[in-house]
């Protein structure tokens, strides 16, 4: 847990002296937690646009990438409660940077 690579990245950000006074697992939860002052933190550029109380402070470009997969049995993509979660996938994250698409 020690060497998660966005919490490497946090304490190189934060420099020296600074300790964690934090944790969770909740982007929503980190996000309230940074407007309200408690401090740096990493969450998804998506949550987070749009809100001028914060401040990146990283580039541009962001630093991690994640990849989110939905994996069913072939036999099973026809079914009406993956195709509710498929199209939830494709409107929640389809507007997003990057690739989103069927997978192999």
């Amino acid at each position: 847990y020690n060497h998660f690579e966005p919490e490497e990245w946090l304490k190189r950000m934060q420099g020296e002296g600074h300790r964690v006074c934090l944790r969770a697992n909740d982007a929503s939860f980190v996000l309230q937690a940074i407007r309200t002052g408690v401090g740096k933190g990493i969450v998804p550029d998506f949550l987070a646009a749009g809100k001028s109380d914060i401040t990146r402070i990283s580039g541009k470009q962001p630093e991690f990438v994640r990849t989110l997969k939905l994996l069913h049995q072939p036999d099973m993509r026809k079914l009406a409660r993956i195709e509710a979660v498929v199209t939830w996938l494709l409107d929640v994250f389809g507007s997003l940077p990057g690739t989103l698409g069927p997978g192999p």
